[in-house]
Order: structure tokens, then sequence, then C-alpha cells
């Protein structure tokens, strides 16, 4: 496999996205892959989304029940822990059976860590009431009143399960060494802008769910390879010296598609598109007034930027629900051409109505505004903006920052006027980038009807379809509200060899795992006829 950059991090208890543990580590529930292409087909799992339940299953949890504000979790029976002689780390657990007491041990763990995501989102003093395994095999959390749903997803899909004895001695798994799972692969070794290495758990529980009786995981091993420049990746894919690339640009993949035709491919929406983000907590802004802010919505063409910049690969209305099959579907996603006529404008190429809009304002001379961004792609956008807004009679001024410079921005929300970076929008009951103590709040959005909404939502958590119409119906008051300038969601490719079966472009099984990769094998026959034996 082929990465563009080493892990920020081996634990979560220190940060949000820990792609090693996708690997290594289990959670209480998961994705279903038999629901996938590979069994049912209900689902693509292409992209990192909060799943309808019925496309879930039990990992370390067998079943779960909800009565009220109590959640059990019925840990599943024969898991152990990793075993592997030559580490220190993972003699301390010694393979023994993973139980109840661990989940408790986990999840208290991760509390204790300010940084953790489950920590940021379900804070255990205003979400739980009571946190206990009643015995071996069982675990009940009785939740605050409205607080049911969300925390059996936090707690149940976001979090991982850690052996208590390795935690104990090291304090943490910062240290790579130390990262012992359950999971179905074995961190074996890692080296710093090189490669990731892991082996084969021959203890690991579970069996393939589309093809009964076949232990997982298929494949020996998996490397990772840590390849920063994206045509070193792509080179290394043509030559068959890497077998799976996710993600890739449109550019990227019409090249891939014209030099080797015969590798496999899937294209589907980002589930993080760009926006420009408006401050609306300050009045002493011109974007503080909603109708500017349309103003300059209504004054970029966006059908123009989906057709010459991505190629006609991208989707004019992608946040804060993504059409994925799974939104759209269950009706969760709105389609542009069905929001209200006055809602819908602001999406619309107008600037003549826009200069109007900004003279009734008071601003008929335009203003000055400034915005915030650091890649390449977020910089041609804000120019393209730039372009636009100068016709109108607004100067932006683009500061481009380092990545390091623009994530300490962004993490501490300190742009002062507006600011480019993405919220996921494969998350669209967390109202991400709309609650006043949201990580993504970047627009310092603080609105009671939205508060009250992502509340009442959590009362029907377990009721998709109800909750799915009550945020449908509920979308034309966020997009009234004009939080920012979302520019189009562009299309991405998933790329992979013939030779690995199995598979059909699956990345993310589930909220937050990526481990596809169990469930895949290789006809090595046709490997070797396609590279010479390579």
């Amino acid at each position: 496999m082929g990465q563009s950059t080493d892990p920020a991090r081996f634990d979560e208890a220190f940060g949000v996205v820990v792609y090693t543990q996708f690997m290594t580590h289990e959670m209480l529930m998961t994705g279903d892959w038999a629901k996938g292409p590979a069994g049912t087909n209900e689902c693509p799992w292409t992209n990192l989304l909060e799943p309808p339940p019925s496309l879930l299953r039990g990992q370390v949890a067998e079943s779960w029940e909800i009565d009220g504000q109590t959640i059990v979790w019925h840990i599943r029976k024969g898991i152990h822990w990793q075993v592997y002689p030559e580490s220190e780390a993972f003699r301390l657990a010694n393979g023994r059976e993973l139980t109840a007491d661990d989940v408790i041990f986990s999840k208290n763990y991760l509390w204790s860590s300010p940084s953790s995501h489950m920590n940021l989102n379900v804070n255990k003093a205003t979400h739980v009431e009571q946190w206990y395994a009643p015995d071996k095999w069982t675990v009940v959390c009785k939740t605050k009143p409205g607080k049911t749903g969300y925390t059996w997803r936090i707690v149940g899909m976001y979090s991982r399960i850690y052996p208590r004895e390795v935690i104990e001695k090291y304090g943490s798994q910062r240290d790579w060494k130390n990262a012992v799972g359950s999971g179905p692969w074995i961190l074996t070794d890692y080296v710093s802008g090189s490669s990731l290495t892991y082996k084969r758990n021959p203890n690991y529980w579970m069996d393939d769910p589309v093809n009964p009786g076949y232990k997982l995981p298929y494949f020996d091993g998996v490397k990772m390879l840590i390849i920063p420049d994206v045509s070193t990746r792509l080179a290394a894919l043509r030559t068959g010296k890497i077998d799976v690339l996710f993600g890739l640009t449109w550019d990227d993949a019409r090249s891939l598609m014209q030099t080797n035709p015969e590798l496999k491919h899937n294209e589907y929406v980002s589930s993080s598109p760009q926006q420009m983000h408006f401050r609306v907590d300050r009045p002493e802004l011109p974007i503080y007034d909603v109708n500017v802010r349309k103003a300059l919505c209504m004054a970029v063409d966006r059908q123009a930027i989906a057709n010459d910049y991505y190629s006609g690969h991208a989707n004019l209305l992608a946040w804060p629900v993504a059409p994925f099959p799974e939104f759209i579907k269950a009706g969760t996603y709105r389609p542009l051409e069905t929001l209200p006529e006055s809602t819908r404008e602001q999406f619309e190429y107008n600037p003549e109505k826009a200069k109007k809009l900004l003279d009734a304002a008071g601003y008929p001379n335009g203003f000055k505004l400034e915005t915030i961004c650091y890649s390449a792609e977020q910089s041609d956008l804000a120019s393209i903006v730039a372009g636009y807004w100068a016709k109108i009679g607004v100067k932006l001024d683009i500061q481009v920052k380092e990545y390091t410079v623009w994530s300490s921005i962004g993490t501490r929300r300190t742009a002062l006027q507006t600011f480019i970076g993405s919220i996921s929008s494969g998350w669209p009951f967390q109202f991400m980038g709309m609650r006043p103590n949201d990580s993504w709040n970047y627009s310092h959005v603080n609105d009671p009807r939205i508060d009250e909404q992502w509340v009442i939502q959590d009362q029907f958590y377990f009721d998709f379809p109800k909750k799915s119409k009550m945020y449908y119906d509920f979308l034309p008051y966020v997009y009234d509200k004009v939080l920012n300038l979302q520019f189009p969601a562009p299309s991405r490719f998933n790329f992979w060899q013939p030779w690995l079966m199995n598979f059909h472009g699956e990345s993310q099984v589930g909220n937050a795992e990526s481990t596809y990769e169990r469930y895949i094998w290789m006809d090595q026959d046709m490997k070797k006829a396609m590279t010479g034996g390579r």
C-alpha cells in the first residue's frame, strides 16, 4: 500500500486519526463488510461516514441492546490479545482473552485524556451516568437524558480497546512498539519516512462474513510504503510495486486510465469538500450581515469551477450532508433542485443581484476581506474567488500559510474573517461546524435552533428514516444562514491491481475504520504473469 505521510501518532488518546490502529485494534462495533459490494451491495464503503444502524455489525461486541437510557453490550468470547514473542509489550498481555473489564478500562483511559476524540465528543461527565461491567462478558452504560444515541455511536464505533497491562506499564501506546491490540494485523516494524510492516495475526477470531468457513485475514502480511511524492506513488502503482492507492484526483486518475488500462478503479464524491467559512460572530465585519454573505456566494460561478477546475467531476452541493448512496437511499441528502427558490439562489451565479445586495447592505463600493488557506487546491480556489469578487468590488487578501500554521489557526479557530478548510459531510447528524464547542466550528456559529435540532434528533437516533426526514426538512434553515461559501465537492478515485480478489475499491468499512485488507486475497499467478515475476 502507498501512504503519503508518516503516522501522526500511534494512540488515539492523543489525537483523532490513527490509521495504524485501523489495522491493529478493534472497537465494539463496525461496518458490515457483507453489506458492501462483496456481499449484498447495500453500500459502497468508499467514504468515512456515519452509516445507518442497519449497515453495522458487532466486532468486539457480539450484540447490543438499548432500553431507554441504558445501553448493554454483550462482549464476544474467544477474542485474544495479539501474540508477538519478540516484543516485551506483547508478552505483558500474553495472548489472554479480551473481556468486559478491558472495555471498561479502555474507555476510561480515553476519557482521561483531554485530546482523545471520544473525550472531546462524548464527555463522560455530560453524557454518562454509570459505566460498569456486571460480569466478564457484559458492559452497561447508563446515559444522561437525550444522550443515548450519540454515546452509543461514539463509544461503540470511534474508540479502540486496549490491554490494561500495556497501558499500566507504559502509560500509553504512543510508542509503536507497544501497539498491542486484538485486530487482524500485528505492527512489527516502523521506519520513519519509509514503511510500516504488519504481519498476520494467526489467532484472529473472525471468519469471512461473505465466504463462511475461511479464517481472516488472508494475507501473510501488509506493508505500507510511505511515499510523500504523488508522482512516485503513481509510478509505484503503475509498475506493480504497490497494490492500491486511494483518494486520487481526476487528473491523476485520467493519467492512470491512459497509461494502465488494466488497473481497476472506482469514483465517488469526496467526503471533505472545501469551504470558505465566514465569521458570523463579529458585528464589525461586513460578513456579519447574512445578505452580504449571500451576495458573496452568488458572485461565484461554482458550476464553472466544477466544469473547469474539476473537469466536470464534482458535485455542487455536498455539505453538510454528502450525496453518498447511503444518504440518498435513506432520504437524508437533499438535492439542490428540491430547496426553496429563495434558498437555492445562493448557489446560483448571479453577479448582478449580488451587487444589488451589497448596495442595499451599505457597501456600494465593496470592501476588503481576508482569507487563510494552505494547500495548492485551497489557494487556487481562493484565487478564483478573488477574480469573481473583484467584479462586485470586493478585494480578497489571500494569506497562504504553512500547514502547521494553518492547522493551528483552524484548531484554535482564530481566523479573524474567513478560513478555507473542509468539514466532513459524512457525519451529518453531528451538525459538525455548527455547534458552539465543535472543533470544526470555524464560523463561530451559536444558533439555538441548530443546537435544539441536534438534541431533538438524538432522541430519534435509532429511527433512521424519521431522523433523516427531520434533517431533510431542517436543511433549508441551515443553508439560509450562509455559514460558508461551498466549493464543489470533487470526485475522488481509488485504483487497485486486478490481482486483488474480493475487492471493489472499498476504503472505509464503517465510521473510523479502514480494515478492508483483512477480507481480500491475491491471485499470485495473475500477478506473476502481469509483472514478469516481480
